[in-house]
């Protein structure tokens, strides 16, 4: 990201083998170094909401952490799309409206989508999220595996 900035990769994974979805990300400072991670656990739902749920926790840790200037990647064009038109109050999807209303914070986010290929760590947050644990999970050093 550019300096003064942090970056803020999100993702979504189905899991048909055991009926369940997880989110993940992770946050790198403008030198690419790891900030703190997160994963969570989720029911089933659609991929567009767990995306979207993604992106929404995400916001919520940037913020929270207290970062205002935020570089939000997703390889989920479609949910980039929609965020980027401003169209969320019109859906009735309540994630969107979230992260519609976090958005109008007073702190700067750029959004843009990435391929994901880009996005692996972030996948890699999901697709590890602990099963059973329901509530997000904060990572402030990288897990072994990454």
């Amino acid at each position: 990201p550019k300096r003064g900035w942090v970056k803020l990769n999100t993702d979504g994974v189905v899991s048909t083998s055991t009926q369940s979805a997880a989110i993940g990300g992770v946050i790198h400072d403008d030198g690419g170094s790891w900030v703190c991670g997160y994963s969570m656990t989720l029911g089933k739902d659609e991929v567009f909401r767990i995306e979207a749920r993604s992106m929404l926790e995400g916001l919520r840790l940037a913020w929270d952490k207290g970062y205002r200037q935020v570089e939000l990647e997703s390889d989920n064009a479609l949910l980039v799309e929609l965020v980027l038109a401003g169209n969320s109050t019109a859906s009735h999807i309540v994630e969107l409206h979230a992260i519609h209303k976090i958005l109008h914070r007073n702190w700067k986010v750029q959004i843009r989508h990435i391929p994901r290929a880009h996005n692996e760590v972030a996948g890699f947050m999901a697709k590890h999220a602990a099963p059973r644990f329901t509530s997000i999970l904060v990572f402030s050093i990288p897990p072994q595996a990454i």
